[in-house]
Order: structure tokens, then sequence, then C-alpha cells
């Protein structure tokens, strides 16, 4: 069913707290993990958290890996806190994280292990195929409104929604699409005081479920994310996305190792600066940038570092 000129139908998808970890199945390889006496605390964002149960895997040689990661931001503050020795994120860290680290007296040390890309997302009825970078940045600048200024016509307002401060996709929003420039756009609804209005959504799982369940929508996300990790949770929302190209060129692994797709982005291991060398944490980081430790992110459907 195609929307008509005024609304845009809203999907009855049930959007659910998923609880548990994922298990991802990989393909076994030759790669020698790490010996270590004890494994150190580990935290990371939703989309490496699969990579974070491989190693675990690999390292302890066991079947299964209970690995909860608990997002971009809270990883970093616990680092920070000293409550984890080790964490596998989206991107480096964010002024606020490092101004926090500056007033606890504690350095951190990032290095990139993998490629990955923010992606643009869209219901499936949608035909758009691609948006140019300047089009994505008039839409979630607020210059944009319609879908019909971006060739879509018939399908009425876009719906752009965004995430919250902080958060490893905003952060890569703002550093790759949008430097200098603010990210709001055209309310969805009307907003009330004290509030982000339907544009915020609290976590990646939100945003893809409320893209897939509006035909109007667009959002971001990490391709690893969109493309791995979704159909696993849910088959029902991954059957309702779709994933854009961006000035004409679509993001796959080929092109984000390229580096053509445009908004090609790191994910990073991430420890403190004063961690022993011969500490856990810095053997498992140590050992991700040796060819073994890239097989095994290959392994897990990432694209490995240069």
């Amino acid at each position: 069913m195609r929307p008509d000129t005024q609304v845009c139908s809203r999907l009855m998808i049930p959007v659910l707290a998923l609880i548990g970890a994922w298990v991802v199945l990989v393909g076994a390889t030759a790669a020698e993990p790490p010996n270590l006496r004890e494994y150190p605390k580990v935290d990371g964002s939703t989309t490496t958290q699969p990579l974070q149960q491989e190693i675990m895997k690999r390292v302890l040689k066991t079947a299964e890996a209970d690995i909860r990661h608990s997002g971009t931001h809270h990883a970093y503050t616990r680092l920070i806190n000293g409550e984890v020795d080790f964490i596998l994120v989206s991107r480096s860290p964010s002024q606020d994280e490092l101004g926090e680290a500056r007033k606890k007296g504690v350095s951190l040390e990032d290095k990139p292990i993998a490629l990955n890309a923010l992606v643009f997302i869209v219901h499936r009825h949608n035909p758009i195929e691609s948006l140019t970078s300047e089009e994505i940045r008039g839409i979630f600048g607020g210059k944009i409104a319609a879908w019909d200024e971006v060739g879509v016509p018939g399908l009425g307002k876009i719906h752009a929604y965004t995430r919250e401060r902080n958060s490893g996709s905003q952060e890569l929003m703002e550093r790759l699409v949008m430097p200098g420039s603010s990210i709001k756009p055209i309310p969805i609804s009307p907003v009330i005081e004290g509030e982000g209005g339907r544009n915020l959504q609290e976590n990646m799982w939100l945003l893809v479920s409320a893209v897939a369940g509006d035909e109007c929508s667009l959002g971001y996300t990490l391709y690893h994310y969109a493309t791995f990790i979704v159909p696993k949770l849910r088959d029902t929302v991954a059957r309702n996305l779709r994933v854009i190209g961006v000035d004409s060129v679509e993001p796959s692994p080929t092109t984000i190792a390229a580096r053509t797709y445009p908004f090609t982005t790191s994910f990073v291991a991430v420890i403190r600066s004063n961690t022993p060398t011969g500490h856990p944490a810095v053997k498992i980081r140590d050992w991700l940038l040796t060819q073994e430790g890239k097989a095994v992110i290959s392994d897990s459907h990432y694209v490995p570092h240069p």
C-alpha cells in the first residue's frame, strides 16, 4: 500500500525490550588468541557486541559468550570510572567524554580496529535509491521538509529520526555529516517542553523500529547494525527497512573498505593510557591488530582496518 499525499501510514510493529546476549556464529580460523589467566572487564557499543562476544569465545575457547554492551557513551563512562578495562565502540571519545576523563585525571588511548559506515535507512515502501550529502544535511538541518523536494512525489512530509547526544551514531552524524551545523530536523509532531519530540529516539533499536513503522521516515544507523544485527533481532523490522546510497554510492564491504562511500568511519578499541603492558586488555587490543586478530574481525562480518 502506497501512502497518500497527506498521511503516512504507521505500521503496527511493536517495539519490544530485547533481553539477552546475541550469539554470532562464524567460521573457524587458525587465529591464535592471547593466553590469558584472567579475562578483562569489557563493554562497548551496541554495534560491536557480536565482535566482543566472538573475541571472548576465541580467547576462552568456549562455545558461547554472555556479554552485554551498555552503549557507546555508557561504555566510555564506565572505562573512565575504572569499572571496565577494555571497550569496543563505534567512535573515538566525544568532547564531553574527554572532559569527563580530564576531570578524573584519566587519559584514554584508542586505536582503530575495523571500518564501518554511517548509513541512512528508509521504509521499504519509499522508492528513493540515494540522497546527496547536501540533501541529507538539508533534511536534518531543518531546511528540507518534504519528500517531493528530493524527488519522491506523493510521499508527504519527511519524518527524520535522530539519536540522543553522545550516542555513537549521533556523534558520528555530527562529525561526518554535519560538522559545525546543528541537527534540528523539522519536528514530526509538536514538541512538548522538556522533551525531544517524536524525532528523538533513545537507543538504536527504537530508531530502526520507528523507521520500519513509518512510511515517511528517514533515519541513520551503522552499516553492520542494519545489515547483520537487526535481522537477527526481529525479522519483521528488517523486512521493512532499506539502506539507501549517499551521493549515488551504495554502502557495502567493498565501498567501505575502499572508502568510496562518503561516511566511512572506524570502530575503535579503547583502554586507559596507564594500563600496564601485560594487562589482559592490552594483550587483546594488540592481538586484534595482528593478521590473526584481523581474521577474527573479518569472520565476524566486520571490515578489518587496513
